[in-house]
Formats: C-alpha cells, sequence, structure tokens
C-alpha cells in the first residue's frame, strides 16, 4: 500500500504560487515577511488585534495532520480508533477536515482579531446601555463577523444545522479533573515514569502505540490548554477550538500556529472562493496523511506473521489492557485521549 504521507492534495493554489508542506525543517528560519502592509492585516494601531499580529505575523504555520484511515484498517487499529471517533460525529469531522490547507495570511488574521466570550459567563460591559458582547467574533478577508458560538460551530461544519437539537450537540462531553488524569497517566504509561522527575509526562513512555498516535495527532492540530473543573457542557468541541482560537497569542513565537485547516473550512462556509482570492500570496501549507511513514518514524510498527502491526516495548504484538475501562465512561476516555492530552499538560503542574 503506498503511504500517501506526501500525497498532498491541491486546493485551488492562489495565483503565482504552488502549494508547499512547511514543516520542522524550517522551524528556525523566520517566515518570509510577506505580511506587512496587507490589506487583510491591517489593524487600528493600539488595538488588541494589532499587538496580536506583531507577534503572530512572525510565527511558522503548522501543517496538520490526518488520519490515513487505509493504515489504520491494515493493521487491524479501526475498530479501537472507532471507539473513540465514531463515524459521522463530531470529532469525525475535526479530524477530516484537518486534510484542508492553511493559508497563512488567512490564519494570521483571524487569530489576532478572534474573541470569544463562553454563554453564561458574565462580561464587564464598559456602560449599563452598551449592547452585550458577541459570543464569538473575528475578522477574516477584511470582512469583521460576529455570531454565537452554535453558528460558529455550524461554520466549523463540526455540527450539521439539523444536528443542533440533538443529543449530539447538547450531550456535549465531559471534561475531567486533575486527579483523573493523573490516575489515568499512571496507568497508561507507569507510575515508576510518573514519579520519576526526568521522566515526568514523557510520551515516549506511554504503553498503547495508538495512544502515542493520537497525541501526535492533537500536537500536529489543537488541544486544551489547561484543566478545568468536571463539568458537562453543551457543544464542547467547538467551544474548545473556541478558546484555542482565543489563546493563539500566547504560544511561544518560535512554535507553530494550528487551526489553519478549521479557518479555511469557516471561509468556505462564509462563501469565499480562496483560489480567486488575489490578496493570497503565499503559498497554502498542506496538510498530510499519518499513514505507514509517520508510523514507521514513530517506531510504533513492527512486521509479524500476521502482518503490519503495533508493538509494544518488548516488540511483540500489542495487546490492549484496559483495566481503566471499567471505572471510566467512554465520554471521559475520549476527552482525556483527545482533548486534554494529559502527557503534555501534566507536564506544567
Amino acid at each position: 500500500m503506498e503511504d500517501d504521507d506526501i500525497q498532498l492534495e491541491l486546493d485551488g493554489a492562489p495565483p503565482g504560487g504552488q502549494p508547499v508542506q512547511q514543516g520542522p525543517r524550517q522551524r528556525r528560519l523566520q517566515p518570509p515577511d510577506t505580511l506587512q502592509g496587507h490589506p487583510y492585516l491591517e489593524f487600528p494601531d493600539g488595538t488588541d488585534a494589532a499587538r496580536h499580529f506583531q507577534k503572530l505575523g512572525r510565527m511558522h504555520i503548522g501543517s496538520h495532520s490526518a488520519i490515513d484511515w487505509d493504515a489504520i484498517d491494515a493493521i487491524d487499529e479501526t475498530a479501537r480508533v472507532r471507539r473513540f471517533i465514531p463515524v459521522d460525529s463530531p470529532w469525525h469531522h475535526l479530524f477530516d477536515l484537518a486534510h484542508t490547507p492553511s493559508y497563512r495570511e488567512l490564519l494570521v488574521e483571524f487569530l489576532s482579531s478572534f474573541r470569544f466570550h463562553p454563554p453564561g459567563v458574565p462580561v464587564p460591559l464598559p456602560h449599563p446601555d452598551a449592547p452585550p458582547l458577541p459570543e464569538v467574533s473575528f475578522r477574516l478577508a477584511g470582512v469583521l463577523r460576529s455570531m454565537t458560538l452554535v453558528d460558529f460551530a455550524v461554520h466549523c461544519v463540526l455540527y450539521m444545522q439539523e444536528e443542533i437539537e440533538t443529543e449530539i450537540y447538547t450531550a456535549g462531553l465531559v471534561v475531567v479533573d486533575r486527579p483523573t488524569l493523573l490516575g489515568f497517566w499512571q496507568v497508561i504509561a507507569g507510575a515508576n515514569h510518573w514519579e520519576h522527575e526526568k521522566s515526568k509526562g514523557r510520551v515516549s513512555f506511554i504503553r498503547d502505540p495508538l495512544y502515542r498516535f493520537m497525541n501526535h495527532m492533537l500536537a500536529t492540530s489543537i488541544a486544551a490548554r489547561g484543566l478545568q473543573p468536571l463539568v458537562v457542557r453543551p457543544c464542547a468541541l467547538a467551544h474548545g477550538l473556541a478558546q484555542y482560537y482565543a489563546s493563539a497569542h500566547h504560544r511561544q513565537e518560535d512554535g507553530f500556529l494550528y487551526g489553519g485547516a478549521y479557518v479555511t473550512v469557516i471561509t468556505r462556509s462564509l462563501g469565499l472562493v480562496l483560489h480567486q482570492d488575489p490578496h493570497l500570496r503565499t503559498p497554502p501549507v498542506m496538510p498530510r496523511r499519518m499513514g505507514f511513514q509517520s508510523l514507521w518514524g514513530m517506531k510504533l510498527l513492527k512486521r509479524f506473521p500476521v502482518g503490519l502491526r503495533f508493538k509494544d516495548h518488548d516488540g511483540g504484538i500489542w495487546r490492549e489492557r484496559s483495566p481503566y475501562q471499567s471505572s471510566l465512561s467512554p465520554s471521559i476516555l475520549r476527552q482525556i485521549l483527545l482533548m486534554q492530552c494529559p502527557w503534555r499538560t501534566l507536564r506544567r503542574m
């Protein structure tokens, strides 16, 4: 089977440019200074958007990773992955849409201007007669837009309009607390690895190759920042995505900006035609699929008589051991694995 990690799909390259893959090898290089004076990136002096742009405009754009389902099926792991990413679920949409190009000008404009006021959270107003602030607001292709979190979720194509009144939207996901995350880490990586200061939170000590694979998916996509109390929140996936965008300007300047794939999806949903936009001056950053090349590179695979399979730390075929599943519901497991990314967040505690 051909690995399509490098089989990139063209999504309308801007005039004069060809799609490129921007990755870690370019990390130490400053992005080309094509954003100064760009019509989409002119913000009023002294505003938060102008300050955020000064930092975000110097950062690299990360390439999103999408799941290569053919590779997952070939190593006989589809059933396990589908336990956490059910077909046609919002999580399925999230990872499927990751295979979308990112446009630097649009992403930097979007992140610089993005504001999120979660529904139900009081927001101070400048004066008593001021109108309430929109839940989500941003500027895209030079146009300022505002909407509810529900509308944002639909424009992200995480939820379909007809799903908004169903349990898919209203049930939300569970945001787990710190003790649950600590206990989960000790199960998947071992208490000794957790207590050893030098190896605390190291991904290589996660026993299950599938969880290491999912960690990489989120590390090259989006991950929730920080921990919150145990709570069930409607539209939790769109809520988490909005929180990620609202906090992007806090990221390290030598790191990568992700989320561009979903900004492209939002742009299309708003009716903009990207390949006809003359203001997109830089080639899009193309996605990749995490297939055999990635799995071999992460040292997760080995060839056995039955075929390619995930291997354990001793070199044998990985056999799932899941004592935690009896005490944690699937929704909590999904939140731990796909949203909180504990082996990263716990390192900062």
